[in-house]
């Protein structure tokens, strides 16, 4: 039983920037009652109402962490407003020109207590390949180059949630030619 205040279930979705983790997401909730919000969309929102960014893209290079630590908060916020299967499209880590922010922080994690971990990965080749394919965002920032490096941190991020929640972690491989394979895996931690 859920406590008020609090969705009935939550699942952390994440991948680095070009993981395939909302495509994988969208293609395993089909028809299906669980809802998808991407926190970055929500958290941009409110940070564009604000006017401290123009763009979900710029987020990670112009917001101090100070802001970005009072917006997460807002979002956690809005998102513990949502009833029934959520899943939380996210990053677990961000890689600003700073150091790494966590994306799921403690605060993040007692207001929403996620059941599941999903961390989406591909190689860093197939990664950097899917980035400069994608012309719709601006991604490719001089301090993201380093993909294995930003992957092996969503690990730890998601080690220490699964300890501070009690969320179990599945790993799902989303290489070129992979995306039904990273689906039906998704669709079985799912049931």
């Amino acid at each position: 039983m859920s406590e008020p205040g609090k969705v009935n279930e939550v699942i952390i979705l994440s991948g680095v920037s070009g993981s395939g983790k909302s495509t994988v997401a969208e293609k395993a909730t089909e028809d299906t009652d669980i809802k998808i919000v991407t926190f970055g969309t929500v958290i941009a929102e409110l940070l564009k109402a604000d006017g401290l960014i123009e763009n979900r893209d710029e987020i990670r290079a112009k917001v101090s962490q100070d802001d970005y630590i009072v917006y997460q908060k807002k979002t956690a916020e809005k998102l513990a407003q949502e009833k029934g299967r959520i899943i939380v499209d996210t990053h677990l880590s961000l890689m600003t020109p700073t150091g790494f922010y966590p994306g799921f922080p403690q605060w993040i994690i007692d207001r929403l207590t996620p059941n599941l971990i999903v961390i989406i990965e591909a190689t860093p080749e197939e990664i950097t390949a899917r980035r400069n394919a994608d012309k719709s965002r601006k991604r490719g920032y001089s301090f993201e180059t380093n993909v294995k490096e930003h992957q092996e941190f969503n690990r730890m991020y998601a080690s220490v949630c699964s300890v501070l929640s009690g969320a179990r972690i599945k790993i799902i491989k989303n290489g070129d030619g992979e995306l039904e394979s990273a689906v039906r895996e998704f669709k079985e931690v799912l049931k």
